[in-house]
């Protein structure tokens, strides 16, 4: 037991005293940093605009298709299912026997 906190006293002191500091870059290595840098900045703007062409030929393809969705025409009112043909304004809670759209447990018994 002594001995383990002798270690560890001991660590504690010499923890300063063996903080090292690491020397300055050299010119070459600043010049290879900077080198990787410009490296990777022009990979990431070509992948960037690889990336804008991709995304605006979907667009593109969006819309065309979505333009001959549309001309096509409308849907039949009947066909559509009943909440859609509610008339504005009854969204809040009413009474009656029909469970509120608020509700999320089972009824009271």
């Amino acid at each position: 037991m002594k001995l383990a906190t002798s270690i560890a006293v001991a660590a504690l002191l010499a923890a300063p005293l063996a903080e090292a500091t690491l020397p300055p870059p050299t010119p070459e290595q600043l010049a290879a940093e900077q080198n990787r840098r410009a490296q990777e900045e022009a990979r990431l703007a070509k992948e960037k605009e690889q990336l804008e062409r991709a995304q605006d030929r979907v667009a593109e393809r969006y819309r065309k298709d979505r333009a001959g969705a549309q001309a096509s025409g409308g849907v039949d009112k009947a066909d559509l299912p009943q909440n859609t043909k509610v008339a504005p304004g009854t969204a809040a809670p009413e009474g009656g026997r029909r469970q509120s759209a608020e509700a999320h447990s089972a009824p009271a018994k």
